[in-house]
């Protein structure tokens, strides 16, 4: 009897010297498929039994409120049973996370200590460059000077001349040195912004979204600890929620 031949040659397993064992992704797949597979099924279930729930009284309505808390708690064990999955491979790569942190954390260390060591460098090299600029500007205005007080004994009045066009301002930062390698360590204006007048600020900012979900998360926790203290400028009411137990 014939058989129909099967053709393996893109199975990595299936080569001759390729009896590899799953990868760790197919290993997961596979264990949390068949750790989740019930729940799964009884999620189906229930989404099944709430596409077709209605509410048209107080019975039914009843049983919407069951149908919630079966949905709520197969959304808890799924959580827990993924989690209970993923714990060794979460094991496996905290392992990993912490390998290299103290090195990570001397390496930061280094190069904090290497930073301030080349910013006082670079503070000591600026003051040693004005210096010599400065003496250079003040021995060129004695020399002026004394070569305008001659030219006052001689009677003539020496030509004044044009002052040179300073260059544009480069918008490029200014590099005190540069190394063999190519590093270079030089002075960057960054913008350090501290709120000197909370009640100059515009509306534009006050308004933004993300400074009112910081308002309101602020002022819940105050009233959290202070249940009846009222906040200026923030009003509290109250709605109804629907709370399925």
């Amino acid at each position: 009897m014939a058989t129909a031949a099967i053709d393996v040659s893109d199975d990595p397993r299936a080569r001759v010297g390729g009896n590899m064992p799953p990868s760790i992704k197919e290993q997961a797949l596979l264990e949390g498929a068949e750790a989740l597979k019930p729940l799964l099924d009884r999620a189906a279930e229930l989404l099944a039994s709430a596409s077709k729930a209605k509410a048209d009284d107080a019975e039914s309505a009843g049983k919407c409120s069951d149908l919630v808390r079966m949905i709520r708690a197969c959304d808890a064990a799924l959580d827990d049973k993924r989690k209970e999955v993923q714990a060794p491979y979460k094991a496996a790569v905290d392992v990993l996370m912490d390998m290299p942190r103290k090195a990570k954390a001397d390496l930061a260390g280094a190069k904090r200590d290497l930073t301030a060591i080349i910013a006082e460098f670079d503070r000591k090299e600026r003051k040693r460059l004005k210096d010599l600029a400065d003496a250079d500007a003040a021995r060129q205005a004695d020399e002026d000077a004394r070569l305008n007080e001659r030219a006052a004994s001689l009677g003539v009045e020496l030509p004044v001349e044009e002052a040179a066009a300073e260059p544009a301002r480069s918008t490029k930062p200014v590099r005190s040195f540069q190394s063999d390698m190519g590093s270079s360590a030089y002075v960057r204006e960054v913008d350090v912004y501290t709120i000197s007048d909370p009640y100059a600020l515009p509306l534009e900012i006050l308004n933004h979204p993300k400074v009112t979900e910081a308002i309101i998360s602020a002022a819940r926790e105050f009233r959290r600890a202070n249940p009846d203290t009222k906040i200026k400028g923030i009003i509290v009411t109250k709605e109804e929620t629907t709370v399925v137990r």
